[in-house]
């Protein structure tokens, strides 16, 4: 058997794209917490909170879905998570692209455009 028909295609897709959503949900739910607070120019985008979350959370939920894959896989364990890990990118790059052009056209942001 190839490695490629190791490779569990699925489980880095599902991986991927549940790390994200969490990634997401996360910053919303401190949009949501802030807001309620009555502070949330600390929570709103490109502030230093949705840095930080963004670091965190992407690293944190990345790490326990590729644990939770790595159930379920035999070997190649570190192909399984730089591939989650490069999923996870491919999906924020595309999400990037489809943004209007008036958030991709914040200074702080010009490093990531093609």
């Amino acid at each position: 058997m190839s490695a490629t028909h190791r490779i569990h295609w699925k489980w880095i897709v599902i991986a991927g794209f549940l790390g994200e959503a969490t990634v997401f949900a996360v910053f919303f739910l401190l949009l949501f917490a802030a807001t309620v607070a009555g502070v949330p120019e600390i929570a709103r985008p490109m502030s230093t909170l949705d840095y930080i979350d963004a670091l965190v959370s992407s690293f944190v939920t990345v790490f326990l879905f590729t644990l939770w894959v790595g159930k379920r896989i035999d070997s190649a364990f570190v192909t399984h998570g730089v591939l989650i890990g490069l999923f996870g990118i491919l999906l924020f790059g595309i999400m990037w692209l489809l943004l209007p052009d008036r958030w991709r056209s914040l200074p702080c942001m010009s490093w990531l455009m093609f």
